[in-house]
């Protein structure tokens, strides 16, 4: 099967698909049409064929890289925060890890929101 073949289905698909969110979104009262129909750009196949042949330049030398800063850096995951304060339970023991937990008007590590992981994580570290 060619990508032109493939494009061809996936749009049929999508056309299909868009007129049947709109029937069952009419059927609810008062309600209008709520997306139009897509339309896919038509690409030749000389443009197909082009596009997948050609040689990509390359990017322009990029700034050396400076430190992200705190809003840019990636939260820390859910595991490394875990980790961390199952470290702390075993330092300071559960009382002292039940209150920082608190302190966060939470009582397990699922109630805590992950723009405070970062901050939770520097407390835990701190304390080792």
């Amino acid at each position: 099967m060619t990508i032109e073949a493939i494009l061809s289905e996936l749009n049929q698909n999508l056309v299909a698909l868009t007129a049947a969110v709109n029937r069952l979104h009419s059927s609810l009262p008062g309600s209008a049409s709520v997306v139009a129909a897509p339309s896919a750009p038509r690409l030749e196949p000389a443009a197909v064929a082009a596009a997948e042949t050609a040689v990509p330049t390359p990017a322009a030398p990029a700034a050396a890289p400076s430190a992200p800063s705190p809003a840019e850096q990636p939260l820390p995951s859910v595991d490394t925060v875990r980790a961390a304060l199952v470290k702390y339970g075993q330092l300071k023991g559960r009382p002292a890890l039940q209150e920082l937990l608190s302190s966060y008007g939470a009582a397990n590590l699922s109630a805590i929101k992950p723009a405070q992981f970062a901050e939770i994580l520097a407390k835990t570290q701190a304390a080792a």
